[in-house]
């Protein structure tokens, strides 16, 4: 628990998701959570309840962890390497990195400890999942959307029904598009001509990078639409990160007025231009360009939707 200077203890800002979130504290990629601790340094403890879990990924001979959004970097990288290393067995019957189903131990936990009569007033609390919700799976999401959606209005009701949470506003963010690379006209030959052979003729908007990609717009539109759901409390707003996201790439790109969703930054497809350096640090995790783009957009969010929140204006 942090004080201020004159031994008050501060209110807190709750900050909840997955790895997005728990890494967002983190010097080098000064996400959301790095700003938001600066931010409001002084008048708010900001909260990291971020959670990550490890995937098995296992080669013949070793079986190094990793997170289970890498099953779509080994999927987006195949084009980019000679198959010359050992085959890979993925197992995706063990917990992956966190979902909405999975995290929702982690949020009872949590409700029990921020509602608890020692703990500090929250003045606002993130929801920030769906990065491995939307993830394709074989042929379909990790979650489906029809479950994500009533795990995320189970979390704003339990918000929104605490008495000790009575004044606690609330900001779900959408989930990222990913970056997948474009296709280089040399890939077939880097390949090998089996595995050449054997992509000639497949449909690129079948590959689980560009599906994906698109998944995680349908559910970011089902994150906003969620939002609206609650507009009539005055407590709930959705910030819609992926359309915020593109369009900061295509102004990166001197393409600010694109609409073609085939030519979109990072989708995949022929023509289309992937992010730059600074904007994901392995394809589907954020680097700094990329969470600064979230850190001005969740501020602005908030103070136009709730002036209070300001830092100038809390405690005062």
């Amino acid at each position: 628990m942090d004080y201020n200077s004159s031994g008050k203890q501060l209110p807190q800002v709750v900050l909840f998701g997955d790895s997005l979130t728990e890494w967002s504290f983190d010097d080098s990629t000064q996400g959301f959570g790095w700003y938001l601790t600066d931010w409001y340094k002084g008048k708010a403890e900001i909260v990291n309840e971020g959670t990550t879990e490890l995937l098995s990924c296992t080669p013949i001979d070793k079986a190094p962890l990793i997170n289970p959004l890498d099953l779509l970097t080994v999927n987006i990288r195949l084009r980019r390497v000679k198959l010359t290393t050992p085959s890979l067995h993925i197992s995706t019957n063990q917990f992956p990195s966190f979902t909405s189903e999975h995290v929702k131990r982690e949020f009872s936990r949590l409700i029990t400890q921020i509602t608890a009569p020692y703990a500090p007033p929250t003045l606002l609390f993130t929801i920030f999942l769906g990065a491995n919700d939307a993830c394709f799976v074989g042929k379909t999401e990790y979650v489906p959307l029809p479950q994500f959606s009533d795990n995320i209005r189970s979390f704003v009701e339990e918000i929104l029904t605490q008495d000790n949470l009575a004044d606690a506003k609330i900001v779900l963010i959408t989930p990222p598009p990913i970056n997948v690379p474009e296709p280089f006209p040399s890939d077939d030959e880097d390949l090998g001509p089996a595995m050449a052979k054997a992509l000639k003729g497949k449909d690129p908007k079948q590959d689980r990078g560009y599906m994906t990609y698109m998944s995680k717009k349908r559910y970011a539109e089902g994150i906003m639409s969620i939002a609206r759901e609650y507009e009539g409390t005055g407590r709930v707003v959705g910030l819609d990160y992926w359309s915020a996201l593109v369009n900061a790439g295509l102004a990166d790109q001197g393409r600010p007025a694109e609409v073609d969703e085939d030519k979109f930054p990072g989708c995949g497809l022929s023509g289309a231009k992937e992010f730059g350096g600074g904007w994901f640090t392995d394809g589907l995790h954020l680097d700094k360009k990329a969470y600064n783009v979230l850190s001005r957009v969740l501020t602005e969010t908030v103070i136009g939707k709730w002036p209070e929140l300001s830092p100038e204006r809390i405690g005062t």
